[in-house]
Parts: C-alpha cells; sequence; structure tokens
C-alpha cells in the first residue's frame, strides 16, 4: 500500500520536479516489467538461441488462428487484434490501395495466417478480394494447412514463389529482425516488383544496426536485429521505392546501454517509382 501511494504521489508531483531528481525517483518507483532484450551482439549468429518454434508455441498459434477463422465464419471482430494497432494497420492499407478488385499480397513470415484473416474480418463490406501468399518455416507450414479449406484464398510456401506476378503488397510484419542476411531478403523481395513494401513493427535506435536476444517469450531465446533506421530506409529505397509513410509504436526499451538504447518499434510503407 505505502508503495502505491508513493508511486501516485510521484505522478502528481512529477510535472513540478526537476529532471535529475525526477530520473532518480523512476529507478526506485517505476512497475517492474519484463525484459524483452538481452545483451548486445555484432551478428545473429553470436546470440545462443534456444526453441525459436515449440510445440506449445505452435499449438497456441494454431489455436488461435483456428479461433480467428471460426470468428470470421460467423461476422465477429477479431478481439486478439482489438486493441493492438500494429494487427490493424495492413488492412487499412489494403483498403486505401485497393484500386482493383483483387489485392495480391505476399507476406513474408506470415505464420499461420492471422494477418490474412484480419484483412477478411476489416474488409468484408468491401468488394475487395484477397489473392494471399505467406512464406515461412516448415514446422509453421504444416500446422496452417491444417486450418484452412481448399476455398480460401490463402497460400502457403516455403520460399519465395518466382512464378508469383502481379503482387501489390509485400508485407513484412515482425519479420525482418530475425533473418541473418535481411539486405540480400529485401532485394529477392524486390525483385516481384511489388507496388508497395510494407513493414511493420521494428524497433530501431540511432546506433549502427545490432544483434540481441529476445527474452519474453516463454522457453525460447531468439537471435533479434535492432536496426539503424536510415539503413533500412535505404535499403528498400535502393530497390526503386519511396518511403511514403512512417508512425511510431510508442513502445520504447531502456534495457540497453546508452549507446544502443532503442528509440521505439516502427512502421514503414513504401511505394514503387514509376
Amino acid at each position: 500500500m505505502l508503495k502505491l501511494f508513493l508511486i501516485r504521489a510521484v505522478h502528481q508531483i512529477k510535472p513540478i520536479v526537476p529532471p535529475i531528481i525526477w530520473s532518480f525517483t523512476r529507478k526506485y518507483f517505476k512497475p517492474d516489467s519484463p525484459q524483452v532484450f538481452e545483451g548486445e551482439y555484432s551478428s545473429l549468429s553470436k546470440v545462443k538461441e534456444r526453441g525459436y518454434n515449440t510445440l506449445d508455441s505452435l499449438e497456441n498459434l494454431y489455436n488461435e488462428t483456428l479461433r480467428e477463422l471460426n470468428d470470421n465464419k460467423h461476422l465477429k471482430p477479431h478481439t486478439s487484434n482489438a486493441h493492438n494497432p500494429i494487427a490493424n494497420l495492413l488492412p487499412l492499407v489494403v483498403a486505401l490501395v485497393g484500386h482493383k478488385k483483387e489485392i495480391s499480397i505476399l507476406d513474408f513470415g506470415g505464420g499461420m495466417g492471422r494477418s490474412y484473416l484480419s484483412c477478411l474480418s476489416a474488409l468484408q463490406d468491401s468488394n475487395i478480394s484477397i489473392d494471399y501468399h505467406i512464406v515461412d518455416l516448415e514446422d509453421t507450414i504444416e500446422y496452417a494447412m491444417k486450418i484452412y479449406p481448399d476455398n480460401m484464398d490463402v497460400h502457403f510456401h516455403r520460399d519465395i514463389p518466382e512464378s508469383l506476378t502481379d503482387v501489390d503488397i509485400v508485407y513484412l510484419g515482425s519479420t525482418l529482425q530475425y533473418i541473418n542476411a535481411y539486405q540480400a531478403l529485401i532485394q529477392r523481395l524486390a525483385k516481384l516488383k511489388p507496388k508497395y513494401f510494407f513493414l511493420t513493427d521494428y524497433f530501431t535506435s540511432q546506433a549502427e544496426t545490432f544483434a540481441t536476444a529476445q527474452v519474453n517469450m516463454k522457453d525460447r531465446r531468439i537471435a533479434y536485429w535492432i536496426f539503424n533506421l536510415r539503413e533500412i530506409v535505404g535499403l528498400v529505397e535502393q530497390q526503386g521505392y519511396e518511403k511514403i509513410y512512417e508512425t511510431r509504436n510508442h513502445q520504447p526499451f531502456q534495457n540497453f546501454s546508452n549507446e544502443f538504447n532503442i528509440d521505439d518499434s516502427c512502421n514503414l510503407l513504401f511505394s514503387r517509382n514509376e
């Protein structure tokens, strides 16, 4: 009770407290939060990983996706995405670029298709149809292919399908940070000549791109890039694209040394230069 009282008191006096004193009070009175990242490394290979996909994580994702598919059949909103503005950004982009009846999307690292279901749910009153292609890991795809009936336009691939043409959107939702050769991946995806590149939920800092370990998921320790924002924007623009949108998600983390402090996670939309 005493600590709760002190926390409330600190919030009330914050506007009139000098910054140096406020920093001191935050050190002792801020609520505990789970650690998300651990360590600073020069490359992903330096990170000792454990359990990128576990049986529990695959089954949990399978059950969540199956529940969302059932919600979609009954025209229910996806409650799991209701308070997650990042998850709702792709349907918004699809709606805004819906200049034709069918939109083709390549979702690299799209898991079991929850972003596809978010699009169906958000666009169910429109006349836009979606041809949705997902590239992901073998074990993820094996689970995902048990979920959808054959008449749904969602397709799973173990690698980028070179035969795919006329792609409207390449979507990289919280995926690029797990890819060792991320520069080469952007170049490969650009060969599909999508009209738009859309990247969401990427932590950036002012430092040069560095690696860390993501440790906020049970029994999992995953190698993870923290990107220099200028580098990522430059990589996509070098492929013939222009950045037309950038937003922040208000997710700052302070568990790195001052040199590597994260600014925030961001979302970036690029349009191909004609």
